[in-house]
């Protein structure tokens, strides 16, 4: 799978007289986290994901909002208005004893998608339950001495991770994603996969995005998991450290997979995603650095946006 994506842009807005309203679509996905670390370490939870577009019938379930949420309701904007674009980045791989990283929120306008949760450490000693929130939540990592829970998802945005497998051979869980919880930590460590995405044709064709990442191997269940459908990343076999296919799809918000040991590295969230349509009157402006694509059918311009400068960002509509 391929690398994580950088993207930040500023926060704000402002208007401007004479300005008209109308209705856009968006979906806005969060950057995925990355997976965790020790002896089996969980999937990385993916970005939150918020949709006030609905999908047609032949799209595959599920294509709704992240968490099994109900499509969001009209988001009205207005034109000669400055509005805030944020694409989130996923959450950076690690090794060592440091805490899994979370991704970064993505924002359009006034929604905020919730940056995805870091995979829970693996080991002997992690035996509590997580307390962390994410857009999805991150897997617990393995434990030999009872089950503990993952990290939580955010209502309306993602699901939860799943639990480690406190008996031999021991597992952790996978990282939770936008359409159904990680899958707890089993006998079969191969079988602790990252929830799936969800799907969405707004950018055009369906595309299934926000896959959490799946549980790494470890020293009692050399078997890692593979990450959720829609990006998430696999999990590490045993001295696999930071290889693309543990780090969630750029552009979709999965989670990153977990990693066999503390020596090794884990997978990258993938970055966020922001889509926009709008009626083919209104023309968007963007501010410098945002790498955006549109194409028009139907009386509808689809806008998505990918990738930006460092630097405060905004859009435009006119």
């Amino acid at each position: 799978m391929t690398g994580f994506g950088y993207n930040v842009l500023g926060f704000g807005s402002g208007t401007t007289a004479g300005g008209v309203d109308f209705n856009a679509s968006y979906l806005v996905i969060a950057g995925g986290g990355a997976g965790g670390h020790g002896s089996g370490g969980g999937g990385g939870g993916a970005g939150g994901y918020r949709t006030n577009h609905t999908s047609a019938g032949g799209v595959s379930t599920p294509k709704i909002s992240g968490g099994g949420g109900s499509i969001e309701a009209t988001l009205e904007i207005t034109t000669n208005t400055e509005y805030t674009i944020t694409v989130g980045a996923g959450g950076a791989g690690q090794s060592g004893s440091t805490t899994a990283n979370q991704g970064n929120d993505s924002v359009f306008a006034t929604i905020t998608s919730i940056k995805g949760d870091g995979g829970g450490k693996g080991g002997h000693e992690q035996t509590s339950n997580m307390t962390t929130t994410g857009g999805s939540g991150g897997g617990h990592g393995l434990t030999v001495s009872g089950n503990y829970n993952g990290g939580s998802g955010t209502a309306n945005q993602g699901y939860d991770g799943g639990q480690s497998y406190g008996s031999s051979p021991y597992d952790g869980g996978g990282g939770g994603g936008a359409g159904a919880v990680g899958a707890n930590g089993a006998s079969d460590g191969s079988t602790s996969v990252g929830g799936q995405g969800v799907f969405s044709d707004l950018s055009g064709s369906a595309v299934q995005r926000a896959g959490g990442g799946g549980t790494g191997a470890n020293v009692y269940n050399t078997t890692p998991a593979a990450g959720g459908a829609g990006g998430g990343g696999d999990g590490g076999a045993a001295s696999e450290s930071g290889s693309a296919d543990m780090n969630g799809d750029t552009n979709t918000g999965g989670g990153g997979g977990g990693a066999q040991s503390s020596a090794l590295t884990t997978g990258s969230g993938g970055s966020g995603l922001v889509v926009i349509k709008i009626p083919d009157s209104i023309s968007a402006a963007f501010s410098g650095g945002v790498t955006s694509s549109s194409s028009t059918a139907g009386g509808y311009t689809t806008i998505s946006i990918t990738a930006t400068s460092s630097a405060s960002e905004t859009v435009t509509f006119s």
